[in-house]
């Protein structure tokens, strides 16, 4: 049999990514290992690298990303970086073509991701404080006051048993109990020295035995003049200019960054400035600024681009550029977020943001013989379009809390986001607008589409042609029309532009007969079964100014816009449909004074419209939008044969009916006999028409059950375009049909997501376990990065030993994807083992980890096609989407710090994955038709992969002038069967050295590196050389400039060689 395959090349439709979910959590000086995700296979990845650094630092460490799969990477931060409050990292991968993605995809190195590290408390003996009993006179927790009001009275009248002569008393951790009058039911204290600011008070009490009491703290803040106050500020300004050349195209980057601060005791004021030389009306902003102001410790307000933190299923890692509010006391917590996700684009008007995107016929009959039409005329229309556009993204979001921070908090959350959908103009001008080729009616000019057999891109006389578009081609070559001048005149008159392109596919020649049946192709000595060949056809693209295109299209096409044939769409247009999104969350947390003990839970309800253009729906639309039935309910269906008949509901009342069909009137059905419409009393009479006595078959939603869409549009547009588009839907029809309902079945709802977190600090311990569920239509554009449709159960053990000198890791997660159809789920068991041992500074510190993963996804199903192509629909037709996998992964680590000869660092990492595919021997076999032997599948292509990889990296300081580095690596990975034509073997070695050498004070250093790689696989092999030159100078105090310069020549065997560079250069100045 024959099988011919057109293949359309959209590369942009089908880009490959890297993604990456954040990590929920991070601990004080734990490893962190972060995991990537991408779709490149190995071979067309040179470099994928994590850069990471604590908060307070200036400078990125870097390190590879290993494979975890053929699909997943990883690497471990190690605890030293998990030392500070935040830790920020970035993800780079570098492809084969030199081209570079990131995560985040914009501005990685200047706005990294951040994670909050938590601290954890582990080898500290519990303090067994006794639980104090007093009130709070003055001031009161959180009070302002004025300098000269400030009395600070305690009373503890209730404790009986307390030794007044051991109390302290702490002024912003200054011991004043001297100056403290203290007595045995109270004490006071008259303090007249202090700024204004903020101020914290610390009391500690002692009974007759000496045990101590829970220290009392609370806060206040002084009012009045700020003379003599603390007064601070530094800043940093500096440039980054790059130049990076990959191929053929050479791009410039600048850009020009201030962060300054200014700090005193009653306000901290950051400020945060970037302005890009990619800055374009076109794109997103690429222009940054931020004001983060603290008034104090309760009070944070920031206006500028900032990236809040609600919660996973609100918004998280999405940048909005407007203000927001923090407001938190021991009782109640407030954070307030209003501005934009997104700005408007208005599109290129010189690409595509103007076009003609649809064509229509419709034939108009001028003459009837009868009922016949024997004459007329095609009338033809077409629509004009808007793409390339993107909507202003508005957003708000609200959490009101109660409770204390630390101890037990609920909250309510709630987020809007919505399209403004008149941020984007119908007309754009100075738009041009192609003229689509492809559509009938402006092809007239186009080539006849051959089959290029010698692929030199021409037609030769003897190829077939694939699409007659009736310009015959020459024996030389030539058509109708090749040249410019042969287009008429007409068509060429107030046009912007006028080029011939060549447009392309592809065709799989299986057979090269198939050819000559189909094609008329008669020298078959021209082709070469199983090849493909390119489908070309010449078309002349003619551009047409907006402004002028009604009158054009009128001129030469008898298009008329007063006549309809030419719509200016209002809406629908060919990009994206502006949303709306609400969400309404709850949250419920504790936590125990030691914070041994931790509850975190949160539940949110998702609604999202995917095209607000549609207008708001009435309750009365819903009663026929899933049934034929105007039964004044939704989705209820029946079994009466009486209904079958023809439904006449549409035209009853204007005498429509025949008897037998059948009506529903006042949301009764009948079977029609001889009612009629009285115009008398302006009502339908139903006489002798016998109602028809509805039989169930299953039971929908009453309408008056459902509220009316229009009477809550403000809040929220609703329309069938709606995710849910009832919600709660299975709750609902329980409801109808008296069935009880428990917690089970709302939080198993398709719009709902939830998750449940408990940390247990116990002796060496960090335990972490809980069950987190996304639902399949839960929807949050404030969160980009949420999967949908997973539920996810996890438990982790954290252990300390030695002093802390030992780490052990237990991680358990079980994964289920796609848990709305348990048929086709996804499921994922995941155990990980971990051991880290840091024994000191002159002692090498080991890390080991080994990881088992087990996936398991898809189904066999029999379908009524033939599916094996074997000319029968039977019991083999059976497509089998089955996934069954168990990966084991090995990760070996040392670094050592050594004194041999000079000041040494050795870093060595061996990994190890093994991906098996279960199920093989079910599916990587078949029956030979003809010879009943079992043979293998070729079709059938095994996820199994393995990868090996040893690094080893030696950094030497000779002395405090000079320092080298030099790196070696070898990675091995082949992916498939042996047998499969997708069967893919790398080998990747790569040597390396640099060294940098301190002039002076003036020249921190300058330095070189070479670094030479070899690559040898089944799809590809290169050898790449890069030369690497860089310098740090501080030509004056305080300012640095950092040069640095790389240069890569790539020779790709039997392909493309590239000459690649970057170039970059920072200037900055401290203040």
């Amino acid at each position: 049999m024959i099988f011919i395959f057109i293949f359309l090349f959209f590369s942009l439709s089908f880009s490959k990514i890297i993604d990456h979910q954040i990590p929920s959590s991070a601990y004080l000086n734990n490893p962190l290992e972060i995991k990537v995700y991408t779709d490149y296979a190995p071979n067309e990845i040179v470099d994928f690298k994590l850069f990471y650094k604590t908060g307070n630092s200036e400078i990125f460490f870097q390190s590879d990303l290993n494979p975890l799969s053929n699909d997943f990477y990883s690497c471990i931060i190690p605890p030293d970086f998990l030392s500070e409050k935040y830790i920020e990292y970035y993800i780079l991968l570098e492809n084969i073509n030199g081209n570079f993605l990131s995560i985040p995809s914009i501005d990685p190195y200047d706005v990294p991701i951040s994670i909050l590290i938590e601290e954890e408390v582990f080898n500290d003996p519990v303090e067994n404080f006794i639980n104090y009993d007093v009130n709070i006179i003055s001031p009161q927790p959180n009070q302002k006051i004025e300098k000269e009001d400030l009395f600070i009275a305690l009373s503890y009248f209730r404790m009986q048993d307390i030794d007044y002569s051991l109390t302290q008393v702490f002024i912003d951790d200054i011991d004043m109990s001297n100056s403290a009058d203290v007595r045995a039911t109270n004490l006071t204290l008259s303090e007249t020295s202090l700024f204004p600011g903020d101020h914290e008070i610390k009391v500690l009490l002692f009974n007759s035995n000496g045990d101590s009491y829970e220290p009392i703290v609370w806060n206040f803040y002084i009012l009045g003049d700020f003379e003599g106050m603390s007064t601070t500020y530094d800043g940093k300004i500096w440039n980054d200019y790059l130049i990076n050349r990959v191929d053929s195209l050479k791009t410039y980057t600048n850009n020009t960054n201030l962060d300054f601060s200014f700090i005193t005791d009653w306000a901290n004021v950051k400020a945060k400035l970037k302005k890009s030389s990619l800055e374009n009306n076109l794109f997103q902003a690429r222009d940054r600024y931020l004001f983060d102001i603290s008034l104090s410790d309760n009070i944070k307000l920031k206006y500028g681009d900032f990236y809040p933190n609600h919660s996973d299923f609100t918004v998280r890692g999405n940048r909005v550029r407007g203000f927001g509010f923090n407001y938190k006391s021991s009782k109640f917590q407030v954070d307030l977020i209003s501005g934009e996700l997104a700005r408007a684009v208005q599109g290129n008007p010189l690409g595509d943001a103007v076009l003609i995107s649809d064509y229509s016929t419709e034939y108009i009959c001028q003459e009837f013989n009868d009922d016949e039409c024997i004459s007329g005329y095609d009338n033809d229309y077409v629509d004009i379009s808007r793409s390339g556009y993107t909507f202003k993204r508005n957003i708000s979001a609200l959490r009101l809390g109660f409770g204390k921070n630390n101890g037990l908090n609920y909250g309510f959350s709630i987020l809007k986001a919505k399209d403004d959908i008149n941020s984007v103009n119908k007309n754009l001008n100075g738009a041009v607008i192609s003229l689509p080729t492809d559509l009938d009616i402006f092809n007239d000019f186009n080539s006849d589409v051959f089959i290029d057999l010698n692929s030199d891109g021409l037609f030769t006389d003897g190829e077939p042609i694939y699409e007659d578009n009736n310009t015959q081609f020459q024996i030389d070559g030539s058509w109708d029309y090749d040249e410019l001048i042969d287009i008429p005149s007409e068509f060429l008159t107030n046009t912007y532009s006028s080029n011939l392109i060549t447009s392309k596919s592809s065709i799989y020649v299986e057979e090269c007969q198939n050819l000559v049946d189909d094609y008329g192709l008669i020298d078959i000595s021209l082709c070469n079964n199983d090849t493909y060949y390119d489908i070309v056809q010449y078309v002349w693209d003619i551009k047409v100014l907006n402004e002028k295109l009604e009158n054009y299209l009128s001129d030469n096409y008898n298009l008329e816009t007063d006549q309809g044939q030419v719509k200016i769409l209002e809406n629908q247009w060919d990009g994206d449909n502006p949303k709306d999104n609400i969400i309404f969350g709850s949250d419920l947390n504790y936590s125990t004074k030691n914070k041994r003990l931790k509850i975190k839970s949160s539940v949110a309800m998702s609604f999202i419209n995917e095209n607000i253009w549609n207008p708001v729906k009435s309750v009365n639309e819903f009663d026929t939008y899933s049934d034929d039935y105007t039964d004044c309910e939704f989705g209820t269906t029946y079994s009466n044969p009486e209904l079958l008949s023809e439904d006449c509901t549409s035209s009853y009342q204007l005498g429509g009916c025949n008897p037998l069909e059948h009506y529903w009137h006042e949301c009764r059905a009948y079977t029609y006999v001889d009612g009629e419409y009285d115009s008398n009393i302006n009502a339908w009479q139903v006489k002798n028409d016998i109602e028809i006595q509805l039989s169930v078959l299953e039971q929908g939603i009453a309408l008056d059950a459902i509220p009316d869409p229009e009477s809550f549009e403000d809040i929220f547009h609703y329309n069938f375009d709606a995710v849910p588009a009832i919600p709660f839907y299975n709750l609902v029809q329980k409801l109808e049909n008296e069935e009880s309902l428990s917690f089970i079945d709302i939080f198993d709802s398709p719009e709902i997501a939830y998750n449940v977190d408990f940390s247990l600090k116990l002796l060496n311990n960090q335990i972490q376990f809980g069950v987190k569920k996304v639902g399949q239509s839960f929807n949050t554009l404030g969160n980009p990065y949420l999967q949908k449709d997973v539920k996810e159960k996890y438990f982790t053990d954290r252990i300390r030993l030695f002093q802390n000198r030992m780490f052990l890791t237990l991680k358990y997660s079980n994964i289920a994807n796609g848990i709305s159809d348990d048929s086709s789920s996804d499921s994922s068991e995941k155990y990980d083992y971990n051991i880290s041992y840091y024994p000191g500074i002159d002692l090498p510190s080991f890390n080991f980890s080994y990881a088992d993963y087990m996936r398991k996804s898809g189904e066999s199903e029999l379908y009524d096609l033939d599916i094996n192509n074997d000319g029968l629909v039977d019991d083999n037709d059976i497509l089998d989407t089955r996934l069954n996998t168990q990966t084991n992964n090995y990760n070996f680590s040392v670094n050592h710090n050594f004194m041999y000869l000079f000041d040494n660092n050795l870093t060595f990492t061996y990994y190890y994955s093994n991906k098996k595919d279960l199920i093989y021997e079910e599916r990587g076999f078949i029956i030979d038709n003809d010879t009943g032997e079992t043979i293998a599948d070729t079709s059938y292509i095994s996820p199994r992969s393995l990868n090996k990889n040893i690094t080893i990296n030696l950094k030497t300081k000779i002395n405090e002038d000079w320092e080298s580095v030099i790196n070696y690596s070898n990675n091995f990975f082949d992916y498939a069967q042996k047998i499969s034509d997708y069967y893919d073997k790398q080998k990747i070695n790569s040597i390396g050295c640099s060294f940098n050498y301190k002039m002076s004070d003036k020249i921190q250093k300058i330095g070189s590196g070479i670094n030479y790689t070899y690559a040898d696989g089944s799809s590809t092999k290169y050898y790449q050389f890069s030369l690497q030159v860089f310098s740090e100078i501080v030509p004056v105090e305080n300012m640095f400039i950092n040069l640095s310069y790389n240069y890569k020549i790539k020779s790709v065997v039997s392909s493309t060689d590239y000459n690649n560079s970057l170039f970059k250069i920072n200037l900055s100045y401290r203040f």
